[in-house]
């Protein structure tokens, strides 16, 4: 309705002064366009002839992400050979996580160009709050109960687990971390194509920028109890792996945006998708560190590359580039209540 005094009825470029229009609702009158009045003041001492803009305030449910089993544990009986080792263990963390619900914005402003509200620029940002999901699990000084990390080991082809915790061997814990964000802005131009009275449709073209990033710490504990395994009374042994996902979209956004209305309905539309680059980057790091206890043990404090999953074979950055499509489908029906009030 702001741009109701601007447009011709019926064209598709004409640009008539209708005045203040009358928003008629079924027949009842919904008095003068205020807003319209506004965008000719705001034209008279502004550069530009108007601006559009709305916020956004979303609950999200994201597809999450898939996880292998990284906590385990088994009765306290177990012989440390199997102790925490798939499939017999059980998972403490793993599998499905961030499919939680979590808080997302949206912002999406722009000005016209012109008295006819023809041509603009606008600006879309897209952010979700983020997914943070971790677990943490801590033996007692007995080493109680088992705690482990497995993994398949490709020199035996077998299932193992690296041990944190285990009675009368190890005191230990296990924590894990994870994070998930994504973040989309686009910078587009606005070019209308059909008018009929209120109704238009409008092309869109511009550009969009998107980030997904990702991240896992896993860090394991184990502290040696007896002196078994090599390993003097007191040896700390941390072991920490860290992974870094980060996918960065530049790429070229074109699509319609329309708004229909009927009475007091009113029904908008935005169908566009986006063509570009993808640049996957994957930092993976890892570092075991070994503390023995003083004299007369020794007292010294030992680093190495690689952790868990983390190992000098992997150990690294690497990135490719993929072609990328991302499609986007929005249908807004709203109802007048008031002139100046729509649900």
């Amino acid at each position: 309705a702001s741009y109701a005094d601007q447009i011709g009825g019926g064209s598709a470029g004409g640009c008539t002064d209708l005045g203040c229009t009358d928003l008629s609702c079924g027949g009842q009158s919904g008095g003068e366009c205020g807003a319209s009045c506004f965008a000719d003041a705001f034209a008279g001492h502004f550069p530009v002839y108007g601006t559009w803009g709305s916020i956004d305030f979303m609950h999200v449910w994201t597809k999450g992400r898939n996880l292998p089993s990284l906590v385990t544990t088994s009765p306290g009986a177990t012989p440390f050979a199997t102790a925490g080792v798939l499939p017999a263990a059980t998972t403490l963390f793993g599998g499905r996580v961030g499919e939680g619900r979590q808080s997302a914005g949206r912002l999406d402003m722009g000005f016209w160009l012109d008295e006819c509200h023809s041509n603009g620029i606008g600006f879309r940002l897209f952010a979700i709050e983020g997914d943070r999901s971790g677990y943490h699990a801590q033996s007692d000084a007995a080493g109680v109960p088992i705690l482990a990390t497995p993994y398949f080991d490709f020199l035996t082809n077998q299932n193992a687990a690296i041990v944190a915790s285990h009675p009368t061997n190890f005191a230990g814990s296990i924590g894990v971390q994870t994070d998930n964000d994504m973040l989309s802005a686009e910078m587009y131009a606005r070019f209308l194509m059909i008018r009929s009275g209120l109704d238009r449709i409008d092309m869109i073209g511009g550009y969009h920028y998107a980030q997904v990033s990702d991240g896992l710490v896993l860090t394991s504990t184990a502290e040696a109890l007896n002196g078994g395994f090599g390993f003097p009374v007191g040896t700390v042994n941390v072991l920490t792996d860290r992974f870094d996902v980060r996918n960065d979209f530049h790429g070229g956004v074109v699509g319609f945006t329309g708004e229909f209305h009927r009475g007091c309905w009113t029904l908008r539309t935005l169908t566009k998708v986006s063509l570009g680059d993808m640049r996957h980057q994957v930092t993976i790091d890892g570092i075991s560190v070994t503390t023995i206890p003083p004299p007369p043990a020794g007292g010294t404090t030992a680093t190495a590359p690689g952790g868990i999953f983390a190992q000098k074979s992997n150990i690294g950055t690497r990135t490719e580039n993929q072609f990328t499509y991302i499609p986007e489908v929005n249908l807004t029906l709203g109802y007048k209540v008031t002139p100046h009030v729509e649900l």
